[in-house]
């Protein structure tokens, strides 16, 4: 059967119809060219503007070198391929109000139409590796042909083209694979405002583009788009945008995940449709329309979430606001570490880290006490790692599993607790927990018996006492008086309740344990949530308003307080000189540097208080919206916790879902938000820190188990990477859950 490569029929003609000259797919209009040598020149002869009624057929085999790209800046799609019989190259440019997805549909049957011609071979029998050989070859992504490569160079000069491939990313595939050749992508249905707007907050024109993974870029689905914040009532925000072939309306809320980028223009955000995430970009902005679209956006975000006018704040506070969203990243570029630093390399460590891609299963899956640890339907949550014992803790339910960790950085089970039990006699399952003196006991607690500390004695395995605090109040986290004091014998640590900050002193007669001399009750409803010290014992307290406090000592009202950005921060972390703080918040974090720079002693929030027109600019860390799209997930972040690595802290560690996520600090402060490298696994990840003392190791809370990965094992992010199983969790033969 003869196959051609025609150009006389609607897109929308079925595909593979049973005619005596069968069709496949057509592309309606564009430019027909043709390139010729003509001694030491190259010619670009203008053949015909397609119409109905033009045809030129081309037999389709493997020896045209069919290639598919972007040209003009991504705003047309050229076709190209080599006449063998004339050594002329081919060209015909796709009328821009082609789909990109027709296109895409068209280069694929002419693979299998390939396949055909050279087999005599129906294309159903064809496998993927079949269809692989017809390819452009990745290094050479025009062609083998001298004529056609000079060719290519000419036009590139011509056209602007963009020399990577427009589809098929073929660096990601191997003849091994067995995923799809192409990614199916699934162009959004699109949406409408589900009300009649009450205000228009702002509207602006932009160009629209889309992620789109089958190609691992962005495509252009609508130019001078019209883009509207409407307001739907008080505090509900809509993103509107018409004037394309489908409308979108989307409400603003933290998973949209916003990510703006102030050095080029653009504004990046992930999109949902059911249980389908997109990645759309509006770029092309007047400059004024895109400061002034950036800070609409940016007070509809916080009000929305914050259910307060952003009117409402004082100037500085939203100074602080504004300029955390205008403090975008510098690159788009993905992170490549180019940090220097020595890695230690043990033989044993090599040989773990081989046994870790591989499962090392057998040992383990025959340990009895690991088998009743796994048994039942609970999971792993809460990951406490030791400094001293060079042990981890996993809160398992009722359960705590104990493994213990080498000098060579490889983790294998140890023993289990086998109940956590109040003296009273009920079982509970801890929400929050820090090793204390000498890390022989785990403080915990727990939201059955919320005014309640509880500390567990490891030596033994069982709770020896619990410290009341007032019965009418929460107790929400605790911490070490200073950083690392867990390490030392001492025994008095900082607790916060919604409303209070105070110090906890164990040895203290009676039966209060607050330090009265170091307790601050705050008359508003402040939420407090979580809390932090430095080596020192300055305190760092966050709040579910998003508020960060910052004290020099308990017993006294904050010397710095930083504004809500809008969400709720459910955890804190601070390096140990006080100067940078991480704040996790479900879809993001937050980076403050607390150095005053406006005071000459350069002191810190903590001992100076920031005025009103002097506060630090945060940095808000998101991942790239295309990674969430590839992810195939909204982004729920773990708690984010620097290294405590020898010398100043370098690198912050959270995870989400099947993702662990390291960011760089120092390529944070020089202004590149998306510094991070990433690992997948086949497991969520579901708490981690850095193994204590050494930054190159994390460890990792899998829902069954706790590994080492070292940190060279993150990468940045690649096709191959999100379309990888994953690194293996150790799977066990025999877990025991109950079913």
């Amino acid at each position: 059967m003869t196959k051609s490569l025609v150009s006389n029929r609607n897109i929308g003609k079925a595909l593979f119809e049973n005619t005596t000259k069968p069709i496949i797919l057509g592309i309606l209009s564009g430019n027909f060219s043709v390139y010729f040598s003509q001694g030491l020149r190259t010619v670009h002869e203008h053949v015909w503007k397609f119409t109905d009624k033009d045809e030129q057929t081309f037999f389709v085999n493997e020896w045209q070198n069919l290639t598919m790209m972007h040209i003009d800046q991504g705003r047309m799609i050229s076709i190209t391929w080599l006449d063998p019989d004339t050594r002329e190259v081919l060209e015909y440019i796709c009328d821009p109000s082609i789909p990109t997805e027709s296109v895409d549909i068209f280069i694929l049957i002419a693979y299998e139409c390939m396949y055909e011609a050279k087999y005599n071979t129906s294309r159903e029998e064809a496998t993927e590796q079949d269809i692989l050989q017809f390819l452009p070859h990745p290094t050479v992504l025009q062609t083998t042909s001298r004529t056609l490569t000079k060719d290519i160079r000419v036009k590139d000069s011509k056209h602007g083209i963009d020399p990577e491939p427009i589809i098929l990313p073929m660096s990601s595939l191997s003849i091994q694979d067995s995923r799809p050749i192409i990614e199916k992508f699934i162009i959004p249905t699109g949406s409408i405002l589900p009300f009649s707007s009450d205000e228009t907050l702002i509207s602006i024109q932009a160009d629209l583009f889309i992620f789109r993974p089958d190609n691992d870029r962005y495509s252009c689905i609508g130019r001078g788009v019209m883009l509207s914040l409407e307001s739907q009532e008080l505090f509900k925000c809509w993103i509107s945008i018409v004037g394309m072939t489908f409308p979108i309306a989307q409400a603003i809320e933290a998973k949209i995940n916003p990510n703006f980028n102030k050095e080029e223009k653009a504004f990046y955000w992930n999109y949902y449709e059911g249980d389908k995430v997109y990645s759309l970009l509006l770029k092309n902005f007047e400059e004024d329309e895109y400061d002034e679209f950036s800070a609409a956006f940016g007070q509809a975000m916080y009000e929305v979430s914050r259910l307060v006018l952003f009117s409402k704040l004082c100037k500085g506070d939203q100074d602080y606001i504004s300029n955390a969203y205008e403090n975008g990243v510098h690159s788009l570029g993905d992170f490549h570490e180019s940090d220097a630093e020595h890695i230690i390399d043990y033989p044993e460590a090599r040989e773990y880290e081989k046994d870790n891609e591989e499962g090392d299963e057998e040992d383990e899956c025959e340990n009895p006490d690991l088998e009743k640890f796994l048994h039942g339907s609970s999971k792993n949550t809460l990951l406490t790692v030791s400094g001293i014992h060079k042990r981890s803790y996993v809160v398992r339910g009722s359960k705590i599993g104990v493994y213990q960790s080498s000098e060579y950085g490889n983790i294998s089970f140890n023993t289990y607790i086998k109940s956590i039990r109040a003296s009273s006699g009920y079982e509970f399952t801890p929400s929050y927990t820090i090793l204390h003196k000498n890390e022989t006991s785990l403080l915990m607690l727990t939201p059955h018996d919320s005014s309640r500390v509880f500390r567990m004695d490891l030596e033994c395995g069982k709770i020896v006492e619990s410290w009341k605090l007032d019965p009418q109040d929460t107790v929400m986290s605790i911490a070490p008086s200073f950083k690392n004091s867990q390490m030392s014998s001492e025994q008095s640590i900082v607790g916060i309740t919604p409303t209070t900050v105070f110090k906890i002193d164990p040895r203290q007669q009676g039966v209060s344990k607050i330090k009265e001399s170091e307790y601050k009750k705050h008359l508003k409803q402040t939420e407090f949530s979580a809390v932090t010290t430095t080596d020192t014992g300055k305190v760092t307290v966050a709040s579910k308003k998003g508020e960060i406090r910052l004290f020099d000592a308990l017993g006294q009202t904050a010397k710095s307080i930083l504004p809500p950005m809008r969400d709720p921060i459910y955890h804190i972390d601070v390096t140990a000189h006080g100067r940078y703080i991480v704040a996790t918040c479900s879809t993001y974090l937050i980076v403050v540097d607390t150095l005053h720079r406006n005071d000459s002693r350069k002191r810190l929030g903590f001992e100076i208080s920031f005025g009103l027109d002097d506060k630090p600019i945060p940095w808000i860390l998101r991942l790239k919206p295309e990674h969430v799209v590839r992810m195939k997930q909204s982004i729920k972040f773990t708690a984010a916790r620097f290294d405590t690595g020898p010398g100043n802290e370098k690198w912050i560690v959270t995870s989400t879902g099947l993702f662990s996520v390291v960011w760089n600090l120092k390529a944070i402060c020089s202004g590149q938000l998306y510094a991070y490298t990433l690992q997948k696994f086949d497991s969520p990840v579901v708490d981690t820190c850095f193994d204590h003392g050494r930054c190159q190791d994390i460890v990792l809370a899998y829902e069954d188990d706790v590994r080492v990965l070292p940190r060279h094992k993150l990468a940045p992010a690649t096709s191959r990477l999100f379309t990888s199983e994953g690194i293996r969790a150790r799977h066990y033969k025999n877990p025991g859950y109950d079913v």
